[in-house]
C-alpha cells in the first residue's frame, strides 16, 4: 500500500490504556497519546482519533484526567484498514 492514504478503524473495547510502557504483556501494539477529554465517567478521547471504552472506576484508579499522557495497548487483530 505504499504511497496511498489508508484509514485504520480499531473498535472502542479493543483498546486498553496504561499509564507506563508495557514489556511483558503479548500486546505489542502501544501507541502513546494524551487524555484530551473524559466522556460519561468513562469514555477516554486520547488524542489519536480513538476513543476508549473503561468503566469510571478505572478511570479514578488510574488518576486519568485531562492531559494526562497514556499509552493505548491493542493487538494487531483489532485494526481495520480500508483503502
Amino acid at each position: 500500500m505504499q504511497g496511498k492514504k489508508v484509514k485504520l478503524f480499531i473498535q472502542s473495547d479493543d483498546i486498553s490504556l496504561s499509564i507506563a510502557f508495557v514489556e511483558t504483556i503479548s500486546v505489542h501494539n502501544q501507541l502513546k497519546g494524551r487524555v484530551m477529554e473524559i466522556i460519561n465517567g468513562s469514555d477516554v478521547n486520547v488524542g489519536l482519533l480513538l476513543t476508549v471504552e473503561i468503566t469510571s472506576g478505572y478511570v479514578k484508579r488510574m488518576k486519568l484526567e485531562v492531559g494526562k499522557e497514556i499509552l493505548c495497548l491493542f493487538k494487531s487483530v483489532a485494526v481495520d484498514i480500508v483503502v
